[in-house]
């Protein structure tokens, strides 16, 4: 098989990338290692640069429809006695122009609408429980199921995550650190007029709530590093009770949780790549920084990524001009 690029990984920065390639006429091939929806939680916060984004991709009002708008997040200070002790707010309001909201959007969902749009063009081909397993000289090679078989490109672009086949090719290391706590993520019901987004905190608790559509909320809960299997060792009743506390918002609707197993521990980690771009390959999203998962700054990195790596990889194609490594100049100095 050959191509001009090259993508391992179809989450969403994989996607974005290869729907902005598609649009300037480059040949993509991406590969996906997951057959199935992804189980772990992924960002779903979708801020205004990459509404800005997705308009120029075509794809701003079908992400609009199938969301839910964010106008303002409430940030409350409690007390010990869980008084409000301090307000205030993150109004998108105040951003001029179009773009002065934040979007909810399922992850699955979000890809589904991307795919489906980078779909239209012939020269996007989808390989779907694909994965990279390592890179030749000019091939990365590939494997379905028992079947294993390579894909010849110019360029070779990694999307794959933390634990990225194309870093590991381009002989990048990263060291990794953790945050000094943990959290809880679980979605539930949640009441309709309850839309905007809301964080809450005490001198050591931590809940945020972020309204997707649909009447549902993605929450989510700090806890200290451990604590996670001895919580669980708790009547579920517990959890309730854990929210209903800082969040009397949630009662009523947060006790529709009836198993722990509905309930994901989050471990957050960092690190910062030294470097993005090596050769003809290049890494975006996580597989070159990985962030604090809090209002869906890593995806929303992501997409950023894709979007300037697309633009200059359209442009050296157009140009015929090597110009790849402003990939790196240019996300740094952003990052």
């Amino acid at each position: 098989m050959k191509t001009d690029v090259f993508i391992g990984g179809g989450g969403i920065g994989g996607l974005t990338l290869a729907l902005k390639l598609a649009q300037r006429g480059i040949q993509v091939i991406l590969a996906e290692r997951m057959a199935v929806k992804a189980p772990t939680y992924k960002g779903e916060l979708l801020q205004p640069k990459s509404m800005q984004i997705f308009d120029e991709l075509g794809i701003y009002e079908q992400v609009c429809n199938r969301s839910n708008e964010i106008k303002v997040l409430d940030m409350l200070e409690l007390s010990s006695s869980l008084q409000v002790k301090d307000q205030s707010f993150m109004d998108y309001n105040v951003l001029p122009g179009k773009y002065n909201a934040a979007y909810m959007m399922h992850h699955e969902e979000l890809k589904s609408v991307i795919l489906k749009a980078a779909c239209e063009y012939d020269n996007f081909q989808y390989l779907k429980g694909t994965a990279c397993k390592g890179y030749g000289d000019k091939t990365a090679v590939l494997q379905k199921g028992t079947e294993k078989f390579e894909v010849e490109a110019q360029f070779f672009f990694g999307a794959e995550g933390r634990s990225s086949v194309t870093r590991k090719a381009m002989e990048i290391e990263v060291k990794q650190t953790t945050y000094n706590h943990h959290f809880l993520t679980v979605t539930f019901p949640r009441a309709n007029d309850f839309t905007d987004g809301k964080i809450i905190s005490t001198y050591n608790r931590f809940l945020g709530l972020f309204p997707l559509p649909d009447d549902q909320v993605r929450s989510v809960y700090l806890i200290p590093p451990g604590d996670y299997k001895q919580l669980k060792e708790k009547p579920i009743s517990h959890f309730h009770k854990l929210y209903t506390d800082l969040a009397p918002v949630v009662d009523g609707y947060v006790q529709q949780l009836s198993d722990w197993k509905k309930i994901q521990l989050m471990i957050p980690v960092m690190y910062h790549a030294n470097s993005y771009v090596k050769g003809n390959k290049a890494i975006i999203g996580d597989a070159c920084h990985a962030v604090h998962p809090m209002a869906g700054e890593g995806m929303n990195m992501a997409i950023q990524d894709a979007d300037i790596l697309g633009e200059l990889t359209a442009d050296m194609f157009e140009h015929k001009k090597n110009t790849f490594r402003q990939f790196e100049v240019v996300r740094k100095r952003a990052l």
